[in-house]
């Protein structure tokens, strides 16, 4: 979908699926560092019913991925 602005066409993008396979994440907390292996991450869809600005599809992507990080770290101290 492409919209105009001030003449200049604008690409507009709807994500429906992102998967990440796997994922290592090294965390550092209060001088102690560890490593965390995750692997089928799945974020889902974003972008609303008019998509993102392709511009703004790397924050969206990085934003969905932090808050599913934190969901999983909020279980993982609930199980423990």
């Amino acid at each position: 979908q492409k919209k105009r602005l001030l003449g200049k066409a604008e690409t507009r993008v709807k994500v429906s699926s992102v998967t990440i396979d796997h994922l290592t994440l090294t965390v550092i907390e209060n001088d102690n560092e560890f490593t965390v292996h995750l692997k089928n991450i799945s974020l889902g869809s974003f972008g609303n019913e008019n998509g993102l600005a392709n511009n703004q599809l790397g924050g969206e992507l990085l934003k969905q991925l932090i808050y599913k990080l934190m969901v999983i770290e909020k279980l993982r101290n609930e199980l423990s």
